[in-house]
């Protein structure tokens, strides 16, 4: 979500406005028809899994693997596609020209693509998602834990959409659309132009601060009932000076074992722990949850998340900028303008190659910070200053188990996250330090400090220009 949103972000400022000269009939087949084929793809393969686990059940494990290797490669082939649709066929473009330049309707248009192949994705998991629930239904009868009814197909998308879509888009898309407006009314020589940069941060600032007041009513969670549970949690956090707005239950009916925190402000602070979490987890291992969820708010890696996001575009469009330039001094790149079509086209190529790099710098940042969290977890877990095997493993199974409990596989990875194994073996190596001697806490603080300069300076460098 947050790739795509980036690819749109990005459009307009590297100035493609050029769309082939082609039917509405025409165009509209060639950006539909290949998302189109991708999704009749996934579905043949969920088909050919589902009769799998039917007919060899022995081998389930390994044709689930597969299966997730599939769809891996699939969002990263919807991915493609976009970025190839908005940057090298002008799909932003195009449909401005038929519905107009308005505040976010044609880009909402051109998400319905990935996103709508996405979705179609999931309708067609949902067989295979219901088989490996109901697989499990014994264990759960014979162990005693509870059991949820296995929703409908129409339940399960939805559930989806609002967990895993909705969480980014919202706040995005209020992103996006307060940038074009800023864009309209800071032209060259209008009285708002030198306050250009200072107002897309605030409202970048004020998208993200006001998010989890949405996004609480976007996801299905109810004020985390009175009780034991509550006092601990509520203690946990008085123990290490975290101030929320509200511990919130989050309603997944099973569907997901996981916990998360939102907001930057301790007015709009929340932190929500799934009903299957809380249902399925021993007490020790809640407590690890709540302690890594805990570690992003001491850590404040929500708001360097966002400056550390804002830094890196920033600072690889410069470097992109400066490398065109060095190159047609030196005659290698051939002058822009010989060609409006050539300098879409290198527009093009540099911004897909701006994006990729990008998401390869956010996603090692964004991992680091979610080690430290689990660093952190395992700091709160030990005694006597030193980080014994004890932390070390209460933090590794509670990883392990939201692992398995969500049918994930240990070493699937994660672009934000990593892996769960990944995970696992680096807490294993600190068994035995000092709990304030953790090389990632070191780390950590260069990477703020290196993207908290490089924002300050892109922020001065932008205001000089617009004087």
């Amino acid at each position: 979500m947050m790739i795509l949103m980036m690819g749109l972000l990005a459009h307009d400022a590297a100035s493609i406005g050029l769309a082939p000269d082609l039917s509405g009939p025409l165009m509209a087949t060639i950006f539909i028809g290949p998302y189109a084929i991708l999704v009749v793809m996934v579905m043949w393969a969920c088909r050919r899994a589902m009769w799998r686990l039917s007919t060899q059940p022995e081998s389930s494990a390994r044709w689930m693997r597969r299966l997730d290797r599939i769809n891996t490669l699939a969002r990263l082939l919807v991915l493609g596609l976009f970025m190839a649709d908005l940057y090298l066929l002008g799909l932003l473009t195009w449909l401005r020209d038929g519905i107009g330049h308005w505040v976010l309707l044609p880009d909402v248009a051109a998400l319905s693509l990935p996103l709508g192949s996405v979705i179609m994705m999931w309708w067609a998991y949902y067989p295979i998602d219901r088989r490996l629930r109901e697989a499990t239904l014994i264990r759960q009868f014979d162990t005693g834990e509870p059991v949820w009814t296995i929703g409908t197909r129409s339940e399960y998308v939805l559930s989806q959409i609002r967990h895993q879509l909705l969480l980014m888009l919202v706040p995005l898309l209020v992103l996006l659309g307060w940038t074009q407006i800023v864009e309209r009314v800071t032209q060259p020589g209008m009285a708002l132009a030198p306050y250009r940069i200072g107002l897309i941060l605030l409202g970048g600032a004020g998208a993200f601060t006001l998010a989890p007041l949405m996004i609480r009513y976007v996801w299905d969670t109810v004020a985390l009932p009175e009780g034991p549970l509550r006092q601990r949690l509520l203690e946990l956090c008085r123990a290490h000076g975290v101030r929320v707005r509200q511990l919130l239950l989050w309603r997944t009916y099973g569907g997901m074992i996981n916990g998360a925190v939102m907001g930057v402000s301790r007015h709009v602070r929340y932190i929500l722990l799934t009903d299957g979490l809380i249902q399925r987890m021993s007490d020790r291992q809640i407590e690890s949850v709540m302690a890594h969820e805990l570690g992003h708010i001491v850590r404040r890696h929500m708001p360097w998340m966002i400056v550390c996001a804002m830094a890196v575009l920033w600072a690889l469009a410069a470097a992109m900028d400066s490398a065109t330039a060095g190159l047609q001094i030196a005659g290698i790149l051939p002058d822009l303008d010989i060609s409006p079509y050539w300098a879409m086209g290198t527009d093009a190529v540099a911004t897909l190659i701006l994006v990729g790099l990008w998401a390869l710098a956010f996603g090692y940042i964004s991992r680091r910070f979610e080690r430290q969290a689990d660093t952190f977890a395992v700091q709160h877990m030990a005694h006597d200053g030193v980080i014994t095997n004890e932390a070390v493993e209460a933090v590794a199974d509670a990883l392990t188990d939201v692992a398995l409990l969500n049918r994930m596989t240990p070493h699937q990875k994660s672009w934000r996250h990593g892996s769960i194994a990944w995970r696992i073996n680096y807490l294993r190596t600190l068994v035995g330090r000092p709990v304030d001697q953790c090389e990632i806490d070191r780390l950590v603080a260069r990477i703020r400090w290196a993207c908290g300069l490089l924002l300050a300076c892109m922020i001065a460098i932008e205001y000089l220009r617009t004087m």
